[in-house]
């Protein structure tokens, strides 16, 4: 992976995803949680050059993109089919060392996170200032469909498919994603 402050490319993520191949065809649960891992990234990037700029010109740009990201969580909690099971899945889901962080820093700041969505006074009141729902389920369903191309592209669904003998197990997630909206 980069160094600090830089991302990571398409082809860098495909690097390090063929670092953990071996492990992640021999444990469907590190799997899953190194494809999440590599959509967390790759998600980060887009978000920082395609939502993340409106906010650097405000005045006030980092306490009005903390106020929207913190509406957006609980709009999409309360609005998008399955975003409930979604947060029980990841309640259940294993996580692992990886990429520089600890299985337990993970599973700290997860429960954190979960803790905090919910409680429903946490949701802040009143309309987002920069973003709208419609933009973000645009993005969602954009980068839903790149990490599914890309993820074809290294050929993940067809070596699953190869070593199970069936469909893409709990990598429709992606997608499931991206159709919920």
């Amino acid at each position: 992976m980069p160094e600090a402050g830089r991302f990571a490319t398409d082809e860098e993520l495909k690097d390090f995803f063929e670092t953990q191949k071996k492990l992640a065809y021999s444990d469907p649960k590190f799997m899953q949680y190194l494809c999440g891992y590599i959509a967390h990234i790759y998600t980060d990037r887009v978000w920082t050059f395609d939502i993340y700029p409106a906010y650097e010109v405000h005045p006030n740009g980092r306490s009005v993109y903390t106020q929207d990201v913190t509406k957006l969580e609980f709009m999409i909690l309360r609005n998008l089919n399955r975003a409930n099971d979604w947060l029980n899945e990841l309640k259940m889901g294993r996580a692992f060392d990886l990429g520089g962080l600890l299985e337990s820093e993970v599973y700290q700041y997860r429960g954190e996170k979960l803790e905090f969505l919910a409680n429903p006074d946490n949701g802040p009141l009143g309309n987002l200032n920069i973003l709208s729902m419609e933009a973000m389920e645009g993005f969602i369903h954009k980068t839903a469909l790149a990490l599914k191309e890309l993820y074809t592209k290294w050929n993940v669904y067809t070596d699953l498919r190869e070593r199970r003998g069936s469909g893409n197990g709990k990598l429709n997630s992606v997608g499931s994603l991206s159709r919920a909206i």
